[in-house]
């Protein structure tokens, strides 16, 4: 297909030069141009990603005017394979005149690469490398190759189109940015400098350096300042270490106290690693250091202390069954002790998220038990009508019926929440922490206990199955796909009911993939649901729908929102049908299927919001080779940290 996009930059002199310009974009500017190039040839260059053919000049009153390939001789259209043509498509080598006009004004000269990884196009990436201290930079023009943090030999420069997250900023204490401005028929380079919580500081080339430390603008000397410690992956060794810290050891004092006003944990134990093998308290100030690295310390213990007791207060919280209790402190210490927990600290955290999903679970269950279901008139068609048995004569009187024994509310929820905690079991217990899986059981005790007479004796059968089941002592991995040889698993001693029977199959329903997880219930539990389901889609109809998801959840980030299956709905209208829940997974496999690994998948910002079915994305995550919590809670915090990436990836999209 011929690409009809116009073009906007070029090279000067040949094919293979890297001396760049662009067209001026009105008419009246276009005359001034030809006359100022009235002796230059244009070319779609190499460099460019182009053909390298010659290029003239387009001049229109009614539309831009842009550069044209010259008509090839066959009167063929000319076919030109070249992806970028927009003004930004020179940008890496205006970046490579400027970085070498700069250098040599430091009697330096550096050397460029134009490096394609994974297939990214020309451009996306320039390495510029300075031989004289040993330092590079990468700078990123585009998002089509990810930084790369952790190289101490080559800094990334991003482009303003390219995300950086508030977990970087905050561990690197600031990262550079580039842009181009346009000034003419060129394109000026700026230097920003953005820190985490502040605004970027754009400065010109001539105001920064290029040091053995990296890229310097004046903004950086400022935020060092501020923080009153080392910059960060830079820090001197051996003897030079020593020296530096004998040369500022008036200033460490005021450094460990910032740090402690800072209020950062790791900030101040880093800090007073460092004053501890630097040899700062052995010298001139000696005295002033070692009291300040005590209060730093004594800091540090209390701060232990503090934790410890955070801790046991919401174990406390959690045996005591106090909700409210558990829900502050768990959010405290989420807060306070997020990453670096000790093997015991995980534990209490996991009961207290297992005892609020248990909480959770019980007030849906409440919330459905006092609101009773409303029942309308049946309604019988003609032919019911018609075999509907004569009316009984007037003068024989009907037959006494014996009455019913009534069945008290209570007992009738009981019962209800008991039918709904053996068929989760049935469901999950195979896929769910024992943890979990025993807090079931007991609710399940519970239930029967209090449903009474209501108990059938196939249902106090299975009850008591489930409390005698011996607890799993390791999670068997979920095995998804099954070889065409192999015989279907029987029950297990953590899958006490029974499963359905080998010949009983279901008529009119797609074969289940190897990403479908297995199930227990019955056929005629099945049918009933299927029946209650919508109809599965074609397979020809499933991307069609994806393409519009697609569009739609994309547009949610980029106005930085969640959505629903029934807002997505509304938004769409007949591209999008009422779905089956394994068509769903389809739809969504198809959304997520071309997104990096490195990004959070679109189908985060719907599973945020339905708490309804989160077995559902669970098995669209494994799919995908996704990792997911299989607490639905903890699930949920890791989906709404996902969320917040995607905002600030689609900011720039």
């Amino acid at each position: 297909m011929r690409d009809r996009r116009q073009i906007q930059t070029a090279v000067l002199g040949s094919a293979e030069s890297d001396d760049p310009l662009m067209l001026p974009l009105e008419a009246i500017e276009l005359d001034a141009f030809r006359h100022q190039h009235q002796q230059d040839t244009f070319w779609c260059g190499v460099l460019l990603g182009g053909c390298g053919g010659q290029l003239t000049t387009k001049l229109y009153t009614d539309r831009v005017c842009h550069f044209a390939h010259h008509p090839d001789p066959s009167g063929q259209p000319h076919e030109c394979s070249r992806r970028a043509r927009d003004v930004s498509s020179a940008d890496h080598l205006y970046v490579k005149n400027a970085a070498a006009a700069w250098s040599a004004t430091r009697s330096h000269q550096p050397r460029f690469h134009y490096p394609q990884p994974g297939g990214a196009p020309i451009g996306s990436v320039v390495d510029i490398a300075w031989e004289h201290h040993g330092r590079a930079l990468r700078v990123h023009l585009g998002p089509a190759v990810p930084p790369v943090w952790d190289d101490d030999g080559m800094e990334p420069v991003l482009g303003v189109d390219v995300p950086v997250d508030d977990e970087t900023l905050v561990r690197r204490w600031y990262v550079h940015r580039i842009r181009l401005d346009n000034a003419g028929t060129a394109r000026h380079v700026r230097i920003g400098t953005e820190a985490f919580a502040r605004p970027t500081r754009w400065f010109t080339l001539e105001q920064c350096e290029m040091t053995a430390q990296g890229l310097r603008t004046p903004a950086v000397e400022r935020i060092i300042r501020a923080r009153r410690t080392p910059p960060p992956r830079h820090a001197a060794t051996g003897r030079s270490s020593a020296l530096d810290a004998k040369a500022h050891e008036p200033d460490l004092k005021a450094q460990l106290e910032a740090a402690v006003r800072s209020g950062s944990v790791a900030a101040v134990a880093a800090l007073c690693h460092d004053v501890k093998s630097s040899g700062a308290t052995n010298g001139d100030n000696a005295a002033q250091v070692e009291s300040a690295l005590q209060e730093a310390q004594q800091w540090l213990d209390d701060q232990a202390r503090q934790r410890q007791e955070l801790f046991d207060q919401l174990d406390a919280a959690v045996r005591e069954r106090k909700a409210s209790t558990v829900r502050a402190l768990l959010a405290q210490a989420d807060g306070t002790a997020g990453s670096d927990r000790s093997r015991t600290e995980d534990a209490v955290a996991h009961a207290a998220v297992m005892f609020l999903e248990e909480q959770k679970r019980a007030a849906r269950w409440e919330h459905r038990d006092a609101a009773p279901p409303v029942r309308g008139p049946k309604l019988r068609s003609p032919r019911a009508r018609a075999a509907r048995p004569p009316q009984q004569p007037a003068g024989r009187l009907p037959i006494p019926q014996p009455a019913k024994a009534k069945v008290s509310a209570s007992e009738a929820a009981a019962h209800r929440r008991m039918r709904d905690i053996l068929w989760e079991l049935r469901l999950r217990a195979n896929k769910v922490p024992e943890l979990e899986v025993r807090a079931l059981v007991r609710s399940l005790t519970q239930a029967a206990a209090a449903a009474g007479s209501q108990v059938t004796p196939a249902q106090r059968g299975e009850v008591d199955r489930w409390v005698a089941r011996p607890p799993r002592r390791r999670p068997e991995p979920q095995s998804h796909a099954t070889s065409p040889g192999a015989a279907p698993a029987g029950p297990t001693a953590d899958s006490p009911s029974h499963p359905a029977r080998d010949g009983e199959k279901q008529s009119g329903r797609r074969r289940q993939t190897a990403s479908e997880p297995r199930t227990d219930r019955s056929p005629r539990q099945q049918t009933a649901k299927a029946a209650s389901r919508p109809d599965r889609l074609p397979a020809d109809a499933v991307i069609p729908v994806a393409d519009a998801v697609r569009g739609a959840l994309k547009k949610a980030a980029r106005e930085r929102t969640t959505t629903s299956w029934s807002r997505l709905r509304r938004q769409l209208g007949s591209a999008l049908p009422v779905l089956h829940p394994d068509d769903r997974v389809e739809v969504l496999a198809q959304v997520d299927a071309k997104t990096v690994p490195d990004e959070p998948l679109l189908s985060t910002l719907i599973a945020v919001n339905d708490t309804s079915s989160p077995k559902l994305y669970q098995r669209l995550a494994a799919r995908l080779g996704r990792d997911v919590p299989l607490s639905p809670l903890v699930a949920t915090s890791q989906w709404q940290k996902d969320v917040l990436k995607l905002h600030q990836l689609y900011r720039y999209r």
